[in-house]
């Protein structure tokens, strides 16, 4: 890859309390691939304009209110791959990446209240995205003969729009005991978009059509929410006692959204005595021991097959996937001490 780019930006405050900014950036972008196994190589270069605009608007010293515009763009590439088709040939299959692109709309708050006590961040956005990347299935080579083993692509394959709210609070109670509580709710799904390897099931025939779908790897609702107290125990000795709650809604693995990754919640726990110098902690991380899985991605296991297919990938009703999961750290219990010198 070779690349260079011009960035500037502008500032100009309108009055006391209204302040604007535009940031421009032109990038031009040149790559070139070599497929090793071919010894074909592809070469393409881009040029674009990011940029992004921003009004804040302070009508009092503890509060601000916010708008911006945004237009992204990332670069192109290529996805190839080399293999026998049914003639006993070796091909190569290339894709060619188009840019992908999304235009973001933001409007949000910050402020700070009751003497300081009470301190929020509230935003509402909007982002339009195109061109977006979908790997995708390729049994045939580029003149229609069928491959020995079926490859998969990146290749541009729909369009989604994404809205929502995400917002965080700290609140003092009192001088010793402090909450903090976030939380995002978040609309994702696509517009327009494609995976052919899909088009012969009955739910998205004819083409392989998952308009509607939600986006992989993306929650409706997160949240968090801890408590934290902290009082002198002698001296310069203090003692703290500290809760968080970590939540993440069940997330889509493909674009189908034929599987899930379930919801999960973790808990910790900390109870501590510190001073300037020593620390000794008593802590717990997903106390409740949370096992559902944290994320997971669909691949392939060829001794896996239905009647007929067998570890060297000879199979004849269904191309065999499988998913492959990560999973949490199980409950933890521990002590931690520390000294700074």
């Amino acid at each position: 890859t070779d690349a260079w780019a011009i960035f500037g930006s502008l500032e100009a405050d309108f009055s006391d309390r209204l302040t604007g900014r535009v940031e421009l950036r032109y990038t031009d972008e040149e790559k070139t691939e070599a497929n090793l196994q071919s010894g074909l190589s592809f070469n393409n270069s881009w040029d674009f304009l990011t940029w992004r605009a921003t009004l804040d608007f302070k009508p009092a010293d503890n509060t601000m209110f916010y708008g911006s515009i945004a237009k992204a763009e990332k670069s192109g590439g290529f996805d190839s791959d080399t293999e026998l088709n049914a003639n006993g040939m070796n091909v190569t299959v290339v894709e060619f990446i188009d840019p992908e692109e999304n235009l973001s709309f933001e409007l949000g708050t910050k402020g700070t209240y009751l003497d300081g006590r009470l301190s929020s961040d509230i935003a509402l956005f909007y982002i339009d995205w195109t061109e977006i990347v979908i790997p995708q299935l390729f049994d045939t080579d580029p003149n229609g003969v069928p491959l020995a083993a079926t490859i998969s692509l990146d290749t541009n394959g729909g369009d989604a729009t994404v809205f929502g709210v995400e917002a965080s609070f700290r609140y003092a109670f009192t001088d010793n005991l402090t909450g903090d509580l976030g939380f995002t709710v978040t609309s994702a799904e696509f517009d327009n978009a494609n995976i052919e390897s899909f088009a012969d099931w009955p739910t998205f025939a004819p083409n392989g059509d998952v308009s509607g779908n939600k986006i992989l790897r993306q929650s409706e609702v997160q949240g968090n929410a801890s408590l934290n107290y902290r009082r002198q125990f002698r001296g310069d000795m203090d003692w703290y006692l500290r809760g968080d709650v970590l939540y993440t809604g069940k997330q889509y693995l493909g674009s189908p959204n034929q599987a899930e990754i379930p919801a999960h919640t973790y808990v910790n726990l900390r109870l501590g005595i510190d001073t300037e110098r020593y620390t000794v902690e008593l802590w717990s991380t997903n106390l409740f021991d949370d096992d559902n899985p944290v994320a997971g991605f669909r691949d392939v296991y060829f001794a896996n097959a239905l009647p007929g297919g067998g570890a060297g990938g000879f199979f004849d009703t269904f191309f065999p996937f499988r998913i492959t999961l990560s999973h949490p750290r199980r409950r933890q219990v521990g002590i931690t001490g520390r000294i700074r010198f």
